[in-house]
């Protein structure tokens, strides 16, 4: 078998996710140098719905998504 280096990271789209999303990816970096990181931009339910109301769309609304990856 086959071993990547590359370590993909899940995040949302939104900016602040992005910027917390590199920003451990920047410490990770000076951890395992010898690794590259790839940040897997995904659409949560929370993200396409923007009719219904959060409270509606039940616990997990952010997160299914990124967990399946």
């Amino acid at each position: 078998m086959v071993s990547s280096k590359v370590i993909k990271v899940g995040s949302r789209g939104s900016n602040l996710a992005l910027y917390q999303t590199n920003h451990v990816i920047g410490r990770l970096r000076q951890i395992y140098p010898d690794r590259e990181f790839e940040v897997v931009t995904v659409r949560t339910q929370g993200d396409i719905n923007t009719e219904s109301s959060l409270e509606g769309m039940g616990l997990g609304v952010f997160v299914n998504e990124i967990e399946r990856l």
